[in-house]
């Protein structure tokens, strides 16, 4: 091989441990404050307009992509595949956007009615759900072990949500159908990147360009459901809370943002269980700050929710050592890590863990797109 030749090979460092812990705070913190911001501002005299409110997001999100396009193109590094292939681009794109849209608005609207800590635990179900539908629609192979976790995840957390003390029905059809628009986009995402439905050119496209793909086609959908639907109030309650919405449309995009970089500096592994610390900031914190009541069964059925999620995303991750059962899956991820710990060189032990980061990554990115965010 000659020198240039080995100049051209480049060896990607793996991100300091310190920026994933920012990253990652970041991430739980934003995600916190947007659905607090959310929750202040869907009350009846302040800004009860979740149609109006997600419209804003939508333009402001497109035009937040476009300015970061213009000023750091290298976040786009997919941007020519959307230049070549726009048309079928644009046609996939168009049922994730109405998914998109839909679930953002119902779920604005159940803030209307029901506490933080109950939506957050209702969200808990998307999981369930998720795996239903790709059941259906042949995306994922029948497991009777993965079943079981599905169904005890669904005991545990239809337990916490019927023993919440703000129960309201219509507050709770609300979120549930919202959640299944959002497991609509979801699915239609996997479909699309595993399927024969999906085009090459739309598997290689970034979180950024997707969103800048989806955002226009949702804010004019909602635009002409507003316009129908117009009342001057809108504009007078706006006009009494711009500053709240202009940071609240800043930190919308700002979490997107926040969910690419740490999708990209991160691994399946600590994707999830930051996934689940923000879970938890965000039910405790509802209680602090929204004097949520949270009964003694409903604490202990999410806790047990939550395990139960993190068995079942690392049977997800690691689905060759849980093919026996679920003791010997957890031994050998245990035994694997002390392993790698106690008798790797640390150079050989630093190649491995970015080798298994990179797969963890890629088998989790399917079923997790999304979370980014949502976050």
């Amino acid at each position: 091989m000659s020198v240039s030749t080995q100049q051209q090979v480049s060896v990607e460092k793996p991100t300091p441990g310190y920026l994933v812990f920012i990253t990652a705070c970041l991430w739980i913190t934003t995600s916190a404050t947007l659905i607090a911001c959310n929750k202040y501002l869907m009350t009846e005299n302040r800004f009860p307009q979740p149609t109006a409110l997600v419209t804003m997001h939508m333009g402001s999100g497109f035009l937040f992509t476009v300015l970061l396009r213009l000023i750091k193109p290298s976040l786009y590094p997919t941007w020519d595949v959307l230049v070549n292939d726009t048309r079928g681009v644009l046609t996939r794109m168009f049922p994730i956007a109405v998914c998109c849209a839909v679930s953002f608005v119902l779920s604005n609207v159940a803030y209307i009615y029901v506490s933080v800590a109950l939506l957050q635990i209702l969200k808990e179900l998307n999981i369930v759900m998720v795996y239903i539908v790709s059941l259906v629609m042949a995306l994922t192979v029948w497991n009777w072990r993965v079943a079981a976790v599905i169904a005890a995840i669904l005991v545990f957390c239809g337990m916490a949500v019927t023993g919440d003390l703000s129960f309201m029905w219509i507050g709770v059809i609300m979120q549930l159908t919202s959640q299944g628009f959002e497991v609509g986009k979801i699915v239609l995402m996997n479909f699309y990147l595993a399927s024969g439905s999906g085009t090459s050119q739309f598997k290689k496209l970034d979180q950024l360009t997707l969103l800048m793909v989806i955002t226009p086609f949702a804010f004019c959908m909602l635009a002409i459901v507003q316009a129908i639907r117009w009342d001057p109030i809108i504009l007078e309650q706006a006009g009494n809370h711009w500053p709240v919405l202009i940071v609240n449309m800043l930190i919308a995009f700002s979490l997107n943002v926040i969910v690419v970089t740490f999708l990209k500096i991160s691994n399946g592994v600590t994707f999830t269980l930051t996934g689940l610390a923000k879970d938890i900031l965000i039910v405790s914190s509802s209680a602090f700050i929204f004097h949520d009541a949270l009964s003694t069964l409903q604490v202990a059925c999410f806790a047990v929710s939550l395990g139960l999620i993190l068995f079942y995303s690392l049977m997800k991750l690691y689905p060759t050592e849980f093919q026996e059962s679920y003791t010997a899956g957890l031994s050998k991820i245990g035994g694997n890590l002390k392993a790698y710990m106690t008798k790797m060189p640390k150079s050989e032990l630093t190649e491995k863990f970015q080798e298994a980061a990179k797969l963890e990554e890629a088998q989790s990115l399917l079923s997790k797109e999304g979370e980014k965010q949502t976050a």
